[in-house]
């Protein structure tokens, strides 16, 4: 017995939206919520240690911390470079409210927020897309393996996600004035690049099409996340992490770092590097070719940018920021999602062609990098022996599949942020 085209499709539809009902407690809730929330454990401490006037950069501190209220630690007590605080003292002065509820309590309340903030980016990811078929891409998200790491680490990609999906939003949106929606498309950029400084990015695309109220508004909630622990708790803490940042000032070649200078590390170290973890400071061509690499991609993906709508604008530059950066730890594709929805969506609901199938393929190798299936045993013991590690190659294809997809369909007059008015659209692939 035959089928037809809708009839096939409308299966494939329930089986997708049955994965997800299966696949959106386990990963999204089960796993988090089972994890070690190592990294929130840390940042917990950090805020602790900002309350009683101590520097979170000491290891000392955040074990002296954890003596007092409770904490257990790892046996080796924060000594590794990336076992420690090392970021900007914001993203603890963040948790600081939620120091009295413990460290259980803090967690399920981070949790939450950031849940939350992931759920509201990937809807606003379905209203840029303005598609009816764009529900299968939002769909997909539920599967994005760094968003499941990042909520299992406790980590800060939510509200880094969604303020640029809000971001990204404004660019587009009709209401309210031009002068709220730069300031609604620029300070949550501000506020993502001084949480995580690959979000910057943006920025220069604010400059290269010439958003300069934009642009104020990003320096302003940049300086925000700089000034406000100052403000708040005084200069000690930033004069810490300042005099921290020598140790940061290479790649590393953990096998979660996805950049393509963590791939650079890795291939100068070898097998035994491949969970070393610390900073890798490249010498000879490598330590050459590293910066110039990721200043090239940097500029190419500006210029090429900036004659694009936002949508992909947006994903093309944050891909490529991923790719540049020293380290890009194999959660921070997490920010992807909302600009995933509209190409992954068109991908889904069309034939599976030999284009869509390769951005599906770039997709899926994004969503599940080998070193993070590594963590639950579930890649074999030889993937550990590969000097590249995981997914520097795998986040390239995807970056490049990426930009192919959001090339602009045809079959409407109507601008929308994945297109634009006077280009007609075209198919996805």
């Amino acid at each position: 017995m035959g089928y037809d085209a809708s009839t096939m499709r409308a299966v494939a539809d329930r089986l997708l939206l049955g994965l997800v009902a299966l696949a959106a407690p386990l990963l999204w809730v089960f796993l988090p919520v089972f994890s070690e929330h190592q990294d929130f454990r840390i940042n917990f401490l950090a805020a602790a240690a900002l309350l009683n006037g101590l520097d979170p950069y000491q290891p000392a501190s955040l074990r002296e911390m954890a003596g007092v209220l409770g904490v257990a630690i790892p046996s080796d007590g924060f000594e590794g470079l990336f076992g420690r605080y090392i970021q900007p003292p914001f993203s603890a002065l963040l948790i600081t409210p939620l120091v009295p509820l413990g460290l259980s309590g803090a967690w399920t309340a981070y949790y939450l927020l950031s849940l939350a903030c992931l759920v509201g980016a990937v809807l606003l990811g379905l209203r840029l897309a303005g598609d009816r078929g764009a529900w299968r891409g939002a769909a997909a998200c539920v599967f994005a393996w760094p968003a499941t790491a990042s909520l299992a680490l406790g980590q800060v990609d939510g509200l880094i996600t969604f303020a640029l999906a809000v971001s990204c939003w404004a660019l587009v949106a009709g209401r309210p004035g031009p002068a709220a929606r730069a300031a609604l498309a620029g300070l949550p950029v501000g506020l993502a690049a001084g949480l995580k400084v690959i979000p910057g990015i943006i920025l220069l695309y604010f400059a290269a099409t010439r958003r300069w109220r934009e642009v104020v508004w990003a320096v302003a909630g940049l300086l925000c996340t700089l000034l406000a622990p100052t403000l708040v708790l005084g200069p000690a803490p930033m004069l810490a992490f300042v005099a921290q940042l020598p140790l940061l000032g290479g790649s590393s070649s953990l096998s979660d770092n996805v950049s393509l200078p963590g791939l650079l590390a890795r291939l100068a170290t070898g097998p035994g590097g491949y969970l070393s973890g610390e900073v890798a400071r490249l010498t000879g061509p490598p330590a050459v070719a590293s910066p110039l690499l990721s200043g090239a991609l940097v500029l190419w993906s500006v210029l090429h940018a900036r004659r694009r709508p936002a949508g992909s604008a947006y994903l093309l530059l944050l891909a490529v920021g991923l790719l540049a950066a020293p380290i890009a730890w194999g959660h921070y594709p997490t920010w992807l999602l909302p600009f995933l929805v509209a190409p992954l969506g068109r991908a889904l609901a069309g034939p599976l062609s030999a284009r869509s199938g390769w951005f599906l393929l770039g997709a899926g190798l994004l969503f599940f990098p080998l070193g993070n299936l590594y963590w639950f045993s579930l890649a074999p013991p030889w993937v550990a022996t590969l000097p590249w590690g995981q997914t520097g190659l795998a986040l390239l294809a995807g970056s490049l599949v990426a930009r192919r997809a959001c090339k602009p369909m045809v079959g409407s007059q109507v601008a929308g942020p994945f297109q634009t008015a006077e280009t007609p659209r075209r198919r996805v692939f």
